[in-house]
């Protein structure tokens, strides 16, 4: 695929998720995001709590992974070309997978935590700066650039699968996040 509709296609995701949350979510006042569906499920409060920790922990290192790609003199790259182990990622991370759980590291789950609203105005900043790092990473080379998985810390994804993975994780965590409203709205 050309690099170019590839980062293009990923700006149009994260304009999706911004569109969803500004108006479905974000009028929600504390006790409606604080709801949890049962004792052990997370609360739409808790959902955008564990997508910024992920932003503040990756966002910074894309802008890296982009000044290193420049600093080097990498070409950009004509096509995005996926690894096995990026597509592997991207595919088990699928919103169509939503069924097969996985257990968040401790330092990004925020489960039973008061969390304010603005967790949501974070979040929608935080959207912000990775749509500007989409942008950007048409400057790099997105094949070549590589970044470390904080989970994993001996394998690295390159930083165009990295960043169709990182826009799959939200795309899952916001049918999650709609999941838990429509529930709410079903119990009162």
């Amino acid at each position: 695929m050309n690099s170019t509709d590839f980062l293009k296609s990923l700006e149009q995701d994260i304009e999706d998720i911004v569109e969803r949350t500004t108006t479905s979510i974000a009028p929600l006042d504390f006790e409606k995001i604080n709801w949890r569906p049962s004792e052990d499920k997370w609360s739409v409060a808790e959902i955008y709590a564990h997508l910024n920790s992920y932003c503040d922990h990756y966002l910074p290192l894309f802008e890296k992974a982009i000044q290193r790609s420049n600093h080097q003199n990498w070409q950009p790259a004509e096509k995005y070309k996926s690894t096995w182990l990026g597509r592997y990622f991207i595919q088990s991370m699928s919103p169509e997978k939503i069924h097969k759980k996985f257990k968040a590291p401790k330092q990004h789950n925020h489960i039973h935590s008061q969390i304010s609203t603005d967790v949501i105005k974070i979040f929608l900043e935080n959207q912000k700066r990775l749509k500007n790092i989409l942008q950007i990473s048409s400057t790099a080379n997105i094949n070549k650039s590589k970044i470390q998985i904080e989970i994993l810390p001996f394998l690295k994804l390159r930083l165009g699968d990295f960043l169709n993975f990182f826009v799959t994780h939200q795309q899952r965590h916001l049918l999650q996040i709609m999941n838990n409203e429509a529930q709410r709205k079903e119990n009162g």
